[in-house]
């Protein structure tokens, strides 16, 4: 579309600065893995309008924005949203305690620590 163009590699400090800009974040990847742009969206308070793809149904099951099937469904969503501020900022605020309850340095050291707990668990009961 002539509103968007590639910007090529960015560092995640200036995507950072990109996606505080914006919105909302719009992904239209079929991504092979967790994109990196969910946790800098979310972790900047910024709702997600995916196209098709939502990773362990992490969008929908915690609202963090909408997964449309099609390309107009897509263009419907971003359309609500920036006529919706109180829905953009309520989106935003789920997605913010999402990333902080799930992405931090902390939340990864706890997920770790149980991941460890149990494998030593397994091999005592083995």
């Amino acid at each position: 579309p002539p509103n968007s163009h590639y910007l090529g590699a960015r560092a995640p400090a200036e995507v950072n600065g990109i996606i505080a800009a914006a919105q909302f974040l719009v992904l239209t990847c079929e991504p092979e893995g967790f994109p990196n742009v969910l946790m800098q969206a979310w972790n900047l308070a910024k709702p997600t309008l995916s196209l098709g793809y939502d990773p362990e149904g992490m969008l929908s099951a915690n609202r963090l924005g909408t997964v449309a099937g099609s390309a107009a469904e897509l263009a419907q969503a971003a359309r609500a949203l920036l006529h919706d501020p109180a829905e953009r900022e309520a989106i935003g605020v789920r997605a913010a305690r999402f990333a902080a309850e799930n992405f931090t340095l902390s939340a990864n050291a706890q997920q770790l620590e149980r991941f460890c707990e149990e494998l030593l668990a397994r091999r005592r009961r083995a």
